[in-house]
């Protein structure tokens, strides 16, 4: 009786599917493998990137526009850079604080800006204060705070406040920072020198001084006693 055999046709049809289903197999694996590592990769390299950057970086910074030296010919103005002259802490609460830098001084002739609400655009010759604040801690509620600057007008200890009673922002929100935040002093066209205190429980007093140069000095006054 006469048997026949596998036709060698269906043998290489079938070799052929097998060398298919394994090339298709290790094509899949290789392809997962890949994008598990780049993954892996990426959320390594979003939490080195999220760690690089700086916590100063995450506060939420604020800044109004201030009179410039470009904009007005008629004043003389100096701007300080860390360490500046003049800092001090004001606490608010034990864990609420606002912390105060001195970035820069302006004298000359200005007019009154919009946030003084009072004599809006009526030029003075003014003594300007700039300041950094950075408003540390949590608290909720935005916090209006007065300026607590004064000028000391003689030796008897007179003195005189800024035309205007808040900083240009107003109210501060928590673990924000602030430039330029105006205190404005009216003056003399002819004074050239001013002692300024701080006041509330900080209390530093600093001289300002416009030199013969231009060139403006600040002075942090020790304590005697």
């Amino acid at each position: 009786m006469f048997k026949e055999g596998i036709p060698a046709s269906l043998i290489i049809i079938v070799v052929f599917a097998v060398l298919i289903s394994a090339i298709a197999a290790t094509y899949w694996q290789y392809t997962k493998t890949y994008e598990n590592s780049n993954v892996e990769e990426l959320i390594g390299k979003t939490t080195e990137l999220e760690k690089k950057v700086p916590e100063s970086e995450n506060r939420m910074e604020s800044q109004t526009g201030t009179e410039s030296i470009s904009e007005n010919p008629n004043l003389v103005r100096k701007d300080f850079s860390y360490p500046y002259p003049i800092e001090w802490i004001s606490y608010y609460t034990k864990t609420r604080y606002f912390k105060y830098s001195l970035t820069g001084v302006s004298l000359g002739k200005r007019k009154i800006p919009s946030f003084v609400d009072k004599n809006t655009g009526k030029e003075i010759n003014a003594l300007t204060l700039y300041f950094k604040i950075d408003n540390i801690g949590r608290y909720g509620a935005k916090i209006c705070i007065d300026v607590s600057l004064r000028m000391v007008l003689n030796e008897q200890g007179d003195l005189a406040a800024p035309i205007n009673k808040r900083f240009n922002e107003g109210c501060f929100g928590d673990n924000q920072t602030y430039y330029d935040q105006e205190v404005i002093f009216e003056v003399p066209s002819d004074k050239k020198e001013f002692v300024i205190t701080t006041g509330d429980d900080s209390n530093i007093f600093f001289t300002v001084k416009v030199l013969d140069n231009k060139d403006i000095e600040v002075v942090k006054e020790v304590p005697v006693g």
